[in-house]
């Protein structure tokens, strides 16, 4: 976008537009009203971008940690397909392997899934891959050529989409418990302010299953995280984020663990596979690497869940 023109328009004083605040989009700190703020892209088109605002505002009101869109006076100027949106800038640190952190941020997903979802969020589509898996194999092709995939992980990879078709099947015949979720939920969207966690990248925030939700934050969790170790989260860690759900009061039924691994395996293919092709610069970086090679690490060893039920009843 044409950042400096983007901030005219709106009324900000720029802060800083040559370094973004993130390392996969665009996101950049402004001044508005002598107050340190945020500027990014969210959803798309308008419709969407203002029922994601108004939903953020009232889970704010309610007391959920998270940014909400700050009034600017006006509707977007630049389209029906190029909105923006400017959020307040929150100091703080960002989250770390101790399990207490693991655990505040359970509570804060939890408390997010708790509130009462905006009718007009954009709604999750089980992806049709009834045509079959030339996408899985093009990616596979590609990671194969870059050297980035054994071959134990390529054919775990490849049993997962031969079996995709009836993976969606079951998720979509179970009429799974849906909520406004996160759709994004990771470390590197969350501040730790006074030692509690607020989410400040909310713009990929949908309506979709809940262990859809939280297979993805488990796959994403590390993800362009500096401050985290290069690797998925061990079993004693999501075990803490766990009794964070719980202390939000999430229950997941006895349907959603027995298709956790099920949601699991589906959001490797549709989301971290994207990420394994599409973060090749990732792999540049030493930690974020280690991070990638466990994701390939964990399709190796069958793509399960680290969590079991019997485990979770344990941890109230």
């Amino acid at each position: 976008m044409n950042h400096e023109f983007v901030c005219d328009h709106l009324g900000l004083d720029v802060k800083s537009l040559e370094h973004s605040l993130s390392s996969s989009s665009d996101v950049f700190r402004v001044r508005l009203a002598g107050r340190d703020s945020v500027l990014k892209s969210t959803r798309s088109p308008i419709r969407h971008a203002r029922h994601l605002a108004q939903w953020l505002r009232r889970l704010q009101h309610s007391g959920v940690s998270v940014v909400a869109p700050i009034e600017l006076g006006m509707d977007n100027p630049f389209g029906e397909n190029d909105c923006y949106v400017v959020y307040p800038f929150i100091k703080g640190r960002t989250p770390t392997d101790s399990l207490e952190d693991y655990f505040l941020s359970g509570q804060l997903l939890g408390s997010i899934w708790q509130s009462e979802p905006h009718p007009g969020l954009v709604e999750y589509r089980f992806t049709d891959f009834s045509e079959g898996i030339d996408g899985v194999l093009e990616d596979l092709e590609i990671l194969k050529q870059r050297g980035r995939i054994c071959s134990e992980a390529e054919h775990s990879i490849l049993e997962m989409a031969g079996k995709v078709s009836d993976l969606v099947s079951s998720l979509v015949d179970a009429e799974l418990p849906r909520c406004g979720a996160v759709w994004d939920y990771k470390a590197a969207n969350l501040v730790f302010h006074e030692d509690k966690p607020v989410l400040i990248d909310p713009d990929s925030c949908g309506y979709l299953p809940r262990i859809l939700d939280l297979a993805l934050a488990f796959l994403l969790w590390p993800n362009d995280c500096p401050t985290l170790a290069g690797r998925l989260p061990d079993v004693k860690q999501w075990q803490s984020f766990h009794a964070g759900l719980l202390e939000a009061n999430v229950v997941l039924s006895d349907l959603e663990w027995q298709l956790m691994d099920s949601a699991l395996q589906l959001m490797f293919l549709d989301e971290a596979l994207y990420l394994l092709v599409n973060d090749e610069a990732g792999f540049q970086n030493p930690r974020q690497c280690l991070y990638l090679q466990d994701l390939i690490r964990l399709a190796k060893d069958g793509c399960k869940y680290p969590v079991s039920q019997a485990e979770s009843s344990h941890l109230g």
